[in-house]
């Protein structure tokens, strides 16, 4: 009889953390701020916040074409609380290295995806010619 009633229980208790398991679609729609409890949650940039103020890097997709191919380090500056603040790129942090992921490259009839570790200070962006903010372009959907 108890071993039923224990049966039972643990059949409940676990049906409740598979019905109330929170997904990290949950905590973009709350603008939980990204937290290394969940490292495999995507990270963005919040646009209501400026640089050197709170933590901006909030759980959730960048909706800038640049997203995809930088996810990685925009993980690496949620989790130093970097990369907004002035003068990060030369820190310790900014020497932080991240997988890079660029457009795909057509060859030999295959269009394949490369991918590279860079520091974070050594990441240049189109136009700019130097090391910019990683926010400028990982702002949320």
């Amino acid at each position: 009889m108890i071993r039923k009633i224990l049966v039972v229980v643990c059949g409940v208790l676990a049906f409740q953390g598979y019905v109330f398991a929170e997904t990290w679609e949950d905590r973009a729609a709350s603008k939980t701020p990204w937290s290394a409890d969940f490292p495999d949650d995507p990270v963005c940039w919040n646009p209501p916040v400026w640089t050197n103020n709170e933590n901006p890097w909030i759980v959730g997709k960048g909706d800038n074409p640049g997203y995809d191919g930088l996810r990685d380090c925009f993980r690496v500056c949620a989790e130093n609380d970097t990369c907004y603040k002035d003068g990060w790129q030369d820190t310790d942090v900014g020497s932080a290295r991240c997988k890079v992921r660029g457009a795909p490259r057509f060859k030999d009839g295959v269009y394949y995806w490369w991918e590279a570790k860079i520091a974070l200070n050594e990441i240049e962006f189109p136009g700019v010619g130097h090391p910019g903010k990683l926010h400028s372009i990982a702002w949320c959907e």
